[in-house]
C-alpha cells in the first residue's frame, strides 16, 4: 500500500471512531513524521484495509484516553453532587487494542500524541533550542566580551588541560617502548646465563658428576623464569597499556563533549539575558 493511501485511510477510520477531523488530520500528520525506514517498508507491505482498521483502532484507543486524561481536571473543579453523579455512571471503558498490527505499538507514539490533543506545541519545536531565537542584544554583547576578557585563563587552562593529556600519553608511550626493550634485554640475558650454566654443567659432568647435573639444572630452570617473565611483560606492553590509552582517549573525547555542552550553555543563557 502506498504511503498517502495509507495516510487517508487511516484520518477516515480515525474519524469513523468518533475522532475530530481536525485531531485526526493533525495526529496522523504529526504520526507520518516520525516513520522510519521499517515503518514505510511494513507500509508497503499492508494489503487489505483491516490492517488499518487494527491501527487505527489502536491509535483511537489513545487519543480517547488522553481526552479523559485531560478532562479529570474539569471534574475535579465541579460542585459534589457531580462528583457523586459521575460515579453513579461511569463513562463507558474504551475498546481494548487491537494485538498483531503490522507496525510499531501506537504506545510509542504517546508522548507525542498527548502534547498534539492537548493543543500544546510540537515536541520537536519545544526541545529544539535555537541560539538566534531569543537571542538579545545585551547577552550577545555580555557573552562575547566576557569571553574575550577571560581570553588568557580560558587558554591557559586550555593548554594545561591538553597538556595534562599529551603528557599522560607520552608517559604511556614510553613506558610501552621500555617494557619492550627490557623484554628484548631480558631474554638476550636469561639466554646467555642458562647457556653458559647448561655449558659448564655438561663439561663438568666428565669429572664431577653432581655439580654437573646442578649447573644444568640451574640454566634450565633460568630459562623457564626468564620466559615467563617475558610473556608477562610483552602482554603488559602490547595488551594492557594499548587498552590504558584507548580509555584514556574516551575519557578525552568525553571531556571535550562535556566542555563543548557547557560552552554552548552558558552561551545560550547569556544570550537571554
Amino acid at each position: 500500500m502506498e504511503l498517502n493511501v495509507f495516510i487517508k485511510d487511516l484520518e477516515a477510520s480515525l474519524i469513523r471512531r468518533g475522532i475530530h477531523p481536525e485531531i485526526a488530520g493533525r495526529h496522523v500528520s504529526t504520526l507520518q513524521r516520525t516513520f522510519t525506514e521499517d515503518d514505510l517498508r511494513e507500509i508497503g507491505q499492508i494489503q487489505s484495509p483491516a490492517e488499518v482498521e487494527e491501527i487505527a483502532e489502536s491509535i483511537a484507543l489513545i487519543l480517547t484516553k488522553n481526552k479523559i486524561r485531560s478532562r479529570e481536571p474539569e471534574k475535579s473543579s465541579q460542585p459534589h453532587h457531580t462528583d457523586q453523579a459521575s460515579e453513579r455512571t461511569p463513562p463507558p471503558a474504551p475498546k481494548p487494542p487491537v494485538e498483531n498490527a503490522p507496525l510499531k505499538p501506537a504506545d510509542e507514539f504517546k508522548p507525542r500524541d498527548e502534547i498534539t490533543w492537548l493543543g500544546q506545541e510540537d515536541d520537536e519545536d519545544f526541545f529544539e533550542v535555537s541560539d538566534g531565537a531569543d537571542k538579545t542584544q545585551k547577552g550577545f554583547y555580555t557573552f562575547w566580551g566576557a569571553f574575550v576578557l577571560t581570553l588568557p585563563i580560558t587558554l591557559t587552562l586550555t593548554a594545561a588541560f591538553f597538556g595534562l593529556f599529551a603528557g599522560v600519553f607520552a608517559a604511556l608511550a614510553a613506558i610501552l617502548v621500555g617494557l619492550i626493550a627490557g623484554v628484548i634485554a631480558m631474554a638476550a640475558l636469561g639466554a646467555g646465563v642458562s647457556l653458559v650454566g647448561i655449558i659448564f654443567g655438561v663439561t663438568q659432568l666428565f669429572s664431577f658428576a653432581a655439580a654437573g647435573l646442578y649447573e644444568i639444572g640451574l640454566g634450565v630452570m633460568v630459562i623457564g623464569i626468564v620466559m615467563i617473565s617475558c610473556i608477562l611483560v610483552y602482554n603488559i606492553a602490547v595488551r594492557f597499556l594499548p587498552w590504558v590509552m584507548g580509555k584514556v582517549a574516551v575519557l578525552l573525547r568525553f571531556t571535550c563533549g562535556k566542555l563543548r555542552d557547557l560552552f554552548l550553555h552558558l552561551r545560550r543563557e547569556c544570550y537571554r539575558l
